[in-house]
């Protein structure tokens, strides 16, 4: 009952919060942090109270919780919810409203002297690298399951595969920031930007058989459009997202056969994902209720591992103190120069807590900081939001693409381990700061 009684204190604080963000106009790092912890950490836990249970994934790598058996360890992640929560509304309470965002007149820098960078020509590049790491990876070609294949592949190839995906990852990231600003500045139409965001979601859905990316871009646009107070497009787009959402749901199964086959070219390929779809289609839709689809929506099973991670991370694995955060700083030396690097908090968590080799699980911002400091991670998410949002500040000079990709961030880091989060910020900034919008005056396409 406690328990219960938490999360609708946490709801209701993260609503009357969403709503003065939205009042505002503006998005925020801290917009995008707040939606975030509603769409993928209470969407989730509101199903699990619900239940009084949450299933483990078809796979059975990720076992199954219980909302009364696991209650001391859904106490602390509530308390670490409502902690933030609390800081972010009393500190929305007592600022004044933000300026306005204007086009300013950008002063010349070191990154003009660069060559400069489309986003037609990012997209490009995107599409071209995706599907050569698809190929490269061997997901299509006898690769099997996604996860396992990704695994084979970073194992293989060490650094340079590292690189080469949060390369990718970054460019992607862009082309959505980008695209969302050039539609925050009325420079591009809805439409427009619907169908290239949509044709970059379709070739990442297929060559990285992860949705991350795609609700990224969903929640982007449905920020866009609350922000612009377009809620007509708002409400079309919410409708939309219904049996969108169903398939999303149903990804989740789609993906381990999606990518197994063998030659045979598109033949080959179309056969795999139609026998993917029909296999959800067989496990899904029969018992596919709103508890289902919100769980799909929301990556609901990272709920599942977050849950095992404050109950068991420490007991099996001990106190990290940073070391899973150091990553992302040291990522770049191969490990054949440093055996003992640091791995990725979703590797370990997937390997020794879940038993999955050459698996990664998602366990939340709160899990990651959980994991790394315990207790003392309650403090330091604020503390770490706002260095960021103070980087982005500093280092993107162009104020729409700063506010969008601080929004998205603070959104991202939601679920993201903060190692895989460093790397590809640095990326994403040096793509940002090269990347030239282009004039009201010529298409998007013609630059």
């Amino acid at each position: 009952m406690v328990n219960t009684l938490l999360l609708i204190l946490a709801w209701a604080i993260y609503l009357v919060s969403f709503w003065l963000h939205v009042r505002s106009r503006r998005m925020t790092i801290w917009m995008g942090l707040n939606i975030g912890i509603m769409h993928l950490v209470l969407v989730p836990f509101s199903v699990f109270a619900f239940k009084g249970g949450l299933s483990g994934d078809p796979g059975g790598v990720i076992p199954s919780v219980d909302w009364a058996d696991n209650g001391p360890a859904v106490l602390r992640i509530l308390t670490m919810i409502i902690a933030y929560g609390t800081w972010n509304l009393v500190r929305l309470l007592i600022q004044s409203t933000p300026p306005p965002i204007q086009d300013l007149d950008l002063e010349p820098s070191f990154w003009d002297s660069l060559q400069a960078v489309r986003v037609s020509h990012l997209i490009i590049v995107f599409v071209v690298a995706a599907f050569g790491l698809y190929l490269l990876a061997s997901m299509g070609a006898g690769g099997g399951h996604w996860a396992h294949a990704k695994g084979e592949f970073l194992i293989a190839y060490g650094t340079p595969a590292i690189l080469a995906l949060s390369m990718v990852n970054a460019i992607r990231l862009t082309i959505l920031i980008v695209l969302a600003s050039l539609y925050f500045q009325d420079r591009i139409k809805l439409k427009r930007y619907l169908i290239l965001m949509g044709i970059v979601c379709v070739v990442d859905l297929y060559t990285t058989g992860t949705r991350i990316f795609t609700l990224q871009t969903l929640v982007t646009t449905v920020a866009l459009l609350m922000v612009r107070r377009q809620w007509f497009q708002f409400g079309m787009l919410s409708l939309a997202m219904i049996p969108f959402g169903i398939l999303m749901t149903m990804f989740s199964l789609i993906r381990v056969y999606m990518h197994n086959w063998s030659g045979g070219g598109l033949s080959s390929a179309g056969a795999a994902l139609n026998e993917g779809y029909l296999e959800a289609k067989d496990y899904f839709l029969p018992d596919l209720g709103i508890p289902e689809f919100l769980m799909g929506v929301s990556e609901g099973i990272n709920a599942n591992v977050l849950v095992v991670v404050v109950e068991d991370f420490h007991s099996m694995m001990g106190m990290l103190w940073g070391i899973g955060i150091l990553r992302g700083f040291v990522f770049w030396i191969p490990r054949s120069l440093w055996p003992g690097k640091p791995e990725n908090l979703t590797i370990l968590i997937g390997r020794n807590l879940m038993g999955g080799d050459n698996t990664s699980m998602g366990a939340t911002i709160f899990g990651e900081f959980w994991a790394n400091f315990g207790l003392l991670g309650f403090a330091m998410i604020p503390v770490v939001m706002y260095c960021v949002n103070l980087l982005l500040r500093k280092t993107i000079r162009n104020p729409t693409m700063h506010t969008v990709a601080a929004f998205i961030f603070g959104y991202s880091v939601v679920r993201m381990p903060v190692s895989d989060f460093t790397v590809l910020f640095l990326f994403v900034i040096l793509l940002l700061n090269i990347t030239r919008l282009p004039s009201r005056s010529n298409g998007l396409l013609n630059q």
